[in-house]
């Protein structure tokens, strides 16, 4: 049996990651939630099926800079970045 693939939510906004979280569940998606990009590296599994939505402004590593440490390291994760602004 395959595991079930997985959205990632990583935005410095509590009130988006439930919102998407919230959203995806409602959909049938399995979501975690994730309050920066070092959070999501640190805890997430890199190689498990799913994919990743990610701020593209966030303190720290932002979410384009999350992408692209995702592209060096060969990981094949899909990501959508989203802005409020």
């Amino acid at each position: 049996m395959r595991p079930k693939a997985i959205v990632h939510i990583v935005d410095d906004d509590k009130a988006i990651r439930d919102s998407l979280g919230m959203l995806m569940k409602s959909v049938g998606f399995e979501a975690r939630a994730y309050d920066s990009a070092e959070s999501f590296l640190n805890e997430a599994d890199l190689y498990a099926p799913g994919c990743l939505i990610a701020d593209i402004r966030m303190q720290g590593m932002s979410g384009l800079e999350l992408q692209q440490l995702l592209n060096n390291k060969d990981i094949k994760m899909p990501v959508i970045i989203i802005t409020g602004h």
